[in-house]
């Protein structure tokens, strides 16, 4: 009853990990040409002095999405990833430009390896990649305050949509094996929601050589020197595009 009704809490009680520490949060950024990592700054924050909540949900929500943030819990660090919207009429929902931004996850989540292994920090942090809107307890609790944005969660992925709040528990170097993947299946690229990072004017590439001939009867350069149209044609034929 002290929690107001509420169940879903993250209790500190049992914990041997000292939660004194002010949270770092950084901002991946390559809208100038160049990727960037760029900390932001609390204006309230006190040198020499912990503040163990330094900042609130519209540092992220706020930004311009799709957004990459990392934010390090000294125990925990989260790779905070924004949301696409899917107005039809949105240049930022074109094959070109999640192209785009998978390629900066991919060196976002490069960068924060790099960054646990430079800065030493404890020993085995867990990492995360998680999205807006499926954001889990635990990162919530680093915020004064949290509003559930139901706006935002319709944008989400709609595998972490069918298992409700909380969000993947997937590492980051999963993640990271999961976006550098080379090779899918017929039926992974026939996917309404095609894999992240692929290019979908390109699916016919992501097959493996033998799938592609059991797929077209042809190797994959006769295919190529096909003319282009003859090629559109046989990727409709079989749902690739």
């Amino acid at each position: 009853s002290s929690l107001g009704g509420h169940e879903d809490y993250a209790p500190l009680i049992s914990s041997i990990d000292s939660h004194i520490y002010t949270p770092r949060l950084f901002r991946f950024d390559s809208t100038s040409g160049k990727f960037l990592a760029e900390e932001v700054l609390c204006k309230y924050r006190v040198p020499d002095r912990d503040t163990q909540f330094p900042f609130i949900q519209d540092d992220l929500y706020g930004a311009s999405q799709p957004a990459l943030f990392l934010l390090d819990a000294k125990y925990q660090l989260w790779l905070w990833q924004g949301w696409f919207e899917t107005a039809e009429d949105s240049e930022k929902v074109t094959g070109s430009a999640r192209q785009t931004f998978a390629r900066n996850k991919k060196v976002a989540m490069e960068t924060v390896n790099n960054y646990v292994e430079e800065m030493m920090l404890a020993e085995n942090p867990k990492v995360f990649p998680i999205e807006a809107g499926y954001e889990p307890l635990d990162f919530i609790t680093l915020f004064p305050f949290w509003t559930e944005r139901e706006d935002v969660k319709r944008f989400g992925n709609k595998a972490i949509a069918a298992k409700g709040a909380g969000g993947r528990r997937t590492s980051i170097n999963t993640a990271y094996k999961m976006l550098t993947r080379t090779e899918y299946s017929l039926e992974e690229l026939q996917q309404e929601t095609k894999p992240e990072g692929v290019d979908p004017s390109r699916l016919e590439e992501y097959l493996s050589e033998e799938e592609f001939m059991k797929v077209f009867e042809m190797h994959r350069e006769e295919f190529k020197s096909l003319v282009k149209w003859k090629q559109v044609v046989l990727k409709q034929r079989k749902k690739l595009y």
